[in-house]
């Protein structure tokens, strides 16, 4: 095994750790928003390390499909994540009979940002995990296939549009 991979599985074990660490703070605050923290750490560290743990499991079991597989498992368990967290605020607030977003009357203007930045990060979350699985699920039903579009680019209808695509190495395109 090199020795980035090493690395790379440090930076998980650590990510984990930090992750427990931080959690651990708030072990003295109400059930649901010690929930909603823990469900949130997990949630961030399950996608930034699913990231490296992709590019790891590509080195260990040489299969792109076996890789993008245990990727989507990782990253569908973040998403799972955030809206346990997500449920876990919603359902304290309602418990306590606090807004949902953040407007009870002497909140710091922090924390209603933090609440209305949660609603937007939470809804783009969302939104990329349908973008993933719907890539996941078009490369594995062969509705979608791995090309080098430079070439086809150049012939495309739209090729300004897309012109800053052909920077890119491999694409996932439609047949």
């Amino acid at each position: 095994m090199a020795w980035f991979s090493w690395v790379a599985l440090l930076v998980v074990v650590a990510g984990a750790a930090l992750a427990a660490y931080c959690a651990m703070q708030f072990t003295t605050m109400p059930i649901l928003f010690f929930g909603h923290i823990a469900a949130m750490l997990l949630c961030w560290w399950l996608m930034t390390s699913g990231s490296v743990i992709y590019a790891v499991a590509k080195l260990w079991s040489g299969s792109r499909d076996s890789a993008r597989t245990f990727h989507a498992a990782i990253q569908s368990a973040a998403v799972l994540a955030a809206v346990a967290g997500y449920v876990c605020i919603f359902s304290n607030h309602r418990l306590v009979g606090g807004s949902q977003f953040g407007f009870d009357p002497g909140n710091p203007p922090a924390k209603t940002l933090h609440a209305l930045f949660g609603y937007i990060v939470l809804s783009l979350i969302l939104l990329q995990a349908f973008q993933g699985w719907s890539k996941f699920m078009g490369l594995q039903t062969g509705k979608l296939r791995f090309s080098r579009p430079r070439d086809q680019l150049r012939s495309h209808p739209d090729s300004s549009a897309r012109a800053w695509l052909s920077t890119r190495p491999r694409l996932a395109t439609w047949p």
